[in-house]
């Protein structure tokens, strides 16, 4: 697929607000004002960047325990979020959902849980929905490797396969639940694999690559779209930090350093300056500016009130 310039540039703004929005996230833990169980996404945000560059604004996402990721790369307000994150009433869930509870229908996110594997649920419905009044939108649900093991994975699969659902099946497949990599519980090869039992298509995709992401994504869209069905998508990316910051992270060190070198964002900010798009001056001026908007953020939240009781 081609991609414009500009596509690019948008694609690597979200990419950055993600980093930083969650660079910040870790200083104002240290500070406790944020709770200290967040889920950091460093490593995921060429997979759910590229795929929501592709998605319309009517288009509809549900997300899992790493609601901001998908909320920021959906083109979700920073102030909203961050007032949820601090309980605030200016939240986009008036402070009462945080941060793995997050909702925002003027972005198209319907639903994100706690639960493993709810979510895809929920994306199914909404498929249904979608298809019934025929206005050409899709649904892409966001998932970790350790939902696919889960009941929930494969009745969903099945019933947007038998009925031809417009849902995007993403798993953000970084091969480890918690600490337990994926050779220890699951029998299956790959996620993707697991699609032929359903008889849809099943991609296996780097993903820590925006274009190779884009390119499956893109056709998985056209699919959906034309009424052909869902796609299951595994995209293997990169957990740099624990799986949340209270959990120790007991990975073998090799295995971290290794994630470390694979990080997604500076790989794609060489990309862009091997292309001309993208160069030192313009890369300083757009942290600038996500910065700038992030503090805004932080301002926004601590003088914002808390939520009336009920």
């Amino acid at each position: 697929m081609e991609v414009s310039a500009s596509k690019k540039i948008e694609i690597l703004e979200a990419m950055l607000r993600i980093r930083l929005f969650e660079e910040k996230i870790l200083e104002l833990i240290s500070i406790g004002e944020i709770d200290k169980g967040y889920h950091i996404s460093f490593g995921h945000e060429a997979a759910a960047a590229g795929i929501c560059s592709l998605l319309q604004r009517d288009d509809y996402i549900t997300s899992n325990h790493r609601g901001p990721l998908h909320y920021l790369a959906k083109g979700g307000d920073p102030r909203k979020l961050m007032a949820e994150l601090y309980g605030k009433a200016t939240g986009c869930c008036g402070g009462k959902g945080g941060e793995m509870l997050l909702v925002d229908r003027s972005i198209g996110l319907l639903y994100s849980s706690t639960f493993v594997g709810a979510n895809i649920s929920v994306a199914v419905g909404i498929g249904f929905a979608i298809k019934k009044k025929m206005t050409g939108q899709v649904v892409a649900a966001f998932f970790g490797d350790g939902t696919s093991c889960n009941a929930s994975f494969h009745e969903a699969l099945n019933i947007a396969a038998v009925h031809k659902l417009p849902v995007l099946f993403v798993c953000e497949n970084n091969e480890y639940s918690i600490n337990v990599h994926q050779s220890e519980w699951m029998a299956a090869v790959s996620v993707a694999n697991m699609a032929a039992a359903y008889n849809i298509p099943g991609i296996l995709v780097d993903g820590t690559s925006v274009f190779d992401v884009i390119n499956a994504a893109n056709e998985a869209i056209r699919r959906a779209r034309n009424g052909e069905g869902p796609t299951l998508i595994d995209a293997k990316v990169v957990r740099i930090r624990s799986h949340k910051e209270t959990v120790p992270d007991n990975r073998d060190p090799d295995v971290i350093r290794d994630c470390i070198s694979r990080d997604p964002l500076p790989r794609y900010i060489n990309e862009l300056m091997k292309q001309s798009i993208l160069n030192d001056e313009l890369l300083l001026k757009m942290k600038e500016k996500i910065r700038r908007e992030v503090e805004e953020a932080v301002f926004f939240a601590r003088e914002s009130l808390y939520p009336e009781e009920i």
